[in-house]
């Protein structure tokens, strides 16, 4: 399988493209896009493709997958509710490729990183599409939350009004504040239930009074307009007192809290809003008397709120859309009675949100464009996971949907995926039917078969800072903002922005690079079959017995249990189990130090995302180390930092070693300031404990002379020396490079 191919006359790559034909190859062990053809192709121009890895959507619309920012998935611990199984089914044929599962209604909470890791050991085996998670902000917990950022959560959220589970209790604002100071040059965002009881109503009609619990006006009056606007003028005024930290109003339902925000966006406040698909289509004047699945908090408002949320959805200052999926058992909507007070607030819409927007932005006169936006480039934006989702770019995961915008379908209980099958849409008319869905290039949703879903669950568990090593698109600048150590580097001004700044050069190079190893990988594939045709063998036959080789069935291929790759990501790696299998006497770290936003370094850009100084302080060194030494890499405006880091994991200062760079001709390498291709490099190292077994003392030279080598690659003569220094000892690397791999050192990290 050397390629996957996408063509159609319907394609639409991001919110800034038009609709045209187009031809999208992806890389089939990545799952990345690694080349686009502005035309619609046949089968007959890849003749070494096979049928399966040929996709021609015809006339329907190939788009990127829908990102869903805003779930309750509930497990563990309320999979009566929902589950990851059954929940990421429904979000696959629905059209969506990514979803971000909120912090509260699983027991545990996702407030502590145990809870998150316990969180995400649920979801592993069971996720059809590629899942997220946010952190929960509660009382108490602040000590938890830059650990959860290191572990790559996609931002936190918090109650200001209690969330109706006693294990997720709100905060009030000196706690609400207490959470800035940690979030404080993290560019994580804060996420705020926005609202707040309050007393004076005085600003609401003075329409009579409902008391039957029954009648939907009862519930209204107990959620009114005021307890947003209190809730948001209380984030506004906090939002400047901490002007680094991004915070996000999530379900937006009061259009009398929309000036507030324009003036606070226009004042430069780093703040965002997110309003779901109910608030958009339905009103309360057309919700009758016990009719509990319309209920969730805050509440569906009356139809003129609908409009100026629309105009505030096409203006900006909304700026995109989720669905806020909430599900519970059929008994907690308490339908018996009707009570709309009893009754659990939360609506079920996750399969149907593509549709359900379309269908009323279609007769507004919106765009397709419009669409992508709301529901996937700025969703993958604000979960920090733009630079790999939300647009079809090469690059980026191939995760797409194939749907029609014409065609319409009655929502029928029977197609309904998520667990409980209770919906207010049940029997509404919808535009844009859904037929395929694909995360990563492979196919996971297909509405002409009668399996509908792929063989296994495909998805991937997401973490924010997750490595992405495509080289081709530029570095994100919302990866980190700018500190104050940033030296000569310009800073952002911008909330945050995504870069589109590419070496074009580079891009040139890898595209040549892309397209010779698709070429070699064809001209494997011929070979291997002029073999088998020379030993008589028949396509598709083995012939183990004479020399034949066994193909491996990629999908069912398992790395060994004890094989560590060297991309393990080092954010979400399990270090204590490491730890507790070998203690190391020297650990050596090059990390991939953010220097900067708007112009971030070269040579780290090659080869990793950048990480925020908070990552690498995440990282569980003194577990992995009692006795020995720790080298680390450091880059001129770095050096402070370098030292805190052993400081904080438990070290002395003891020595240090110079890299000086020389050309092929052993003249030195020009240097390039604060760059990675400067003309030296320098290794702090440091020692915690006693000497490990066998220790020497002056093995050799503190300084290095040789040739250069690859972009970020170090010189063999360290290892040389750490080998001299404790022979025979145990030794770990942390963000290798993969031409630097040594025999008998364990390495790991994030490398391309």
């Amino acid at each position: 399988m050397s390629a996957i191919i996408f063509t159609g006359n319907r394609v639409l790559f991001d919110s800034t493209s038009k609709v045209e034909p187009a031809t999208i190859h992806v890389d089939p062990w990545t799952g990345r896009i690694v080349k686009i053809t502005n035309k619609r192709s046949t089968k007959a121009d890849f003749p070494g493709i096979e049928d399966k890895d040929f996709v021609d959507a015809g006339d329907d619309l190939i788009m990127p997958g829908v990102i869903d920012a805003h779930v309750h998935l509930n497990e563990p611990g309320r999979t009566d509710w929902e589950g990851f199984d059954t929940a990421t089914r429904a979000a696959a044929a629905g059209g969506l490729t990514t979803v971000i599962d909120m912090p509260l209604n699983s027991i545990p909470p996702t407030t502590t990183l145990e809870n998150l890791n316990t969180k995400k050991e649920a979801a592993k085996p069971q996720a059809w599409v590629d899942v997220g998670f946010y952190g929960g902000v509660i009382p108490g917990n602040a000590d938890q939350l830059r650990p959860m950022i290191a572990a790559g959560v996609c931002g936190f959220k918090c109650f200001l009004i209690e969330s109706g589970v006693d294990e997720f209790p709100c905060v009030n604002e000196e706690e609400v504040r207490k959470a800035f100071a940690e979030f404080d040059g993290t560019d994580n965002v804060f996420m705020f239930h926005a609202e707040m009881e309050c007393d004076d109503h005085s600003h609401e009609t003075a329409a009579p009074q409902s008391t039957d619990p029954s009648a939907y006006q009862t519930f209204l009056q107990s959620r009114p307009h005021a307890l947003e606007v209190k809730a948001i003028e209380m984030i506004i005024r906090v939002c400047k007192d901490f002007p680094n930290v991004r915070a996000h109003i999530v379900h937006l339902s009061s259009a009398e809290a929309l000036p507030m925000i324009r003036k606070a966006k226009a004042e430069g406040v780093k703040l965002t809003v997110e309003t779901c698909y109910h608030y958009l289509t339905l009103n309360a004047e057309d919700i009758i008397n016990g009719a509990t699945h319309f209920k969730c908090c805050p509440p569906i408002r009356e139809g003129s709120n609908r409009e100026l949320l629309w105009e505030a959805l096409l203006d900006g200052t909304i700026d995109y859309v989720v669905s806020d999926h909430s599900p519970c058992t059929p008994e907690l909507k308490r339908f018996d009675s009707g009570d709309f007070t009893a009754a659990w607030g939360g609506i079920s819409s996750l399969q149907f949100g593509l549709s359900l927007l379309w269908t009323e932005a279609k007769r507004r006169g919106c765009t397709l464009q419009d669409l992508t936006r709301w529901l996937s480039q700025n969703t993958a934006r604000h979960a920090g996971i733009l630079n790999r989702k939300g647009r079809l770019q090469i690059g980026s995961d191939a995760d797409i949907v194939i749907w029609s915008p014409e065609e319409t379908f009655v929502v029928d209980k029977k197609m309904i995926h998520f667990k409980n099958k209770v919906t207010p849409y049940e029997n509404m008319t919808l535009h844009g039917a859904v037929k395929k869905t694909f995360v990563r290039g492979r196919n996971v949703y297909d509405k002409s078969t009668a399996q509908l879903f792929s063989a296994k669950p495909l998805g991937n568990l997401l973490a924010r800072f997750q490595v992405y090593s495509n080289p081709i698109t530029a570095m994100p600048s919302y990866a980190q903002p700018p500190s104050s150590d940033n030296g000569d580097f310009e800073e952002e001004s911008e909330d945050y922005i995504e870069s589109d700044e590419v070496d074009e050069d580079l891009r040139e190079l890898l595209a040549k690079e892309t397209s010779l190893r698709l070429r070699i990988d064809s001209l494997k594939e011929e070979i291997l079959k002029l073999e088998r045709e020379q030993r008589g063998e028949t396509d598709g036959s083995k012939n183990e017995g004479e020399g034949g080789e066994e193909e491996i069935d990629l999908e069912e291929f398992e790395a060994p249990e004890w094989c560590v790759p060297i991309k393990a990501n080092v954010m979400t790696f399990e270090w204590k189990r490491l730890a507790e299998a070998a203690q190391f006497d020297v650990i050596l770290m090059d990390p991939p130090w953010q220097l900067a936003t708007h112009a971030p370094t070269r040579g780290v850009a090659i080869g990793y995302q950048q990480l925020p100084d908070v990552c690498i302080e995440e990282l569980p060194i003194p577990l992995l180390q009692k006795n020995g030494f720790i080298f680390i890499w450091v880059i001129n405006n770095k050096y402070v930092k370098a030292f805190e880091l052993m400081a904080k994991w438990g070290y002395r200062y003891v020595d240090d070693i110079t890299w000086v760079k020389q050309t092929v001709n052993r003249r030195m390498a020009k240097g390039h300031g604060y760059y990675l291709q400067h003309a030296k490099e320098t290794c702090l190292i440091g020692k915690k404990g006693e000497d490990p077994p066998n220790c020497r003392h002056s093995v050799c030279s503190d300084v290095i002379f040789s040739e250069r080598r690859g972009q970020s690659q170090k010189p063999e003569e360290l290892y040389e020396m750490i080998e001299q220094l404790v022979p025979n000892g145990k030794y770990l690397e942390i963000f290798g490079r993969k031409n630097n791999l040594r025999d008998y050192w364990v390495t790991i990290g994030n490398e391309l």
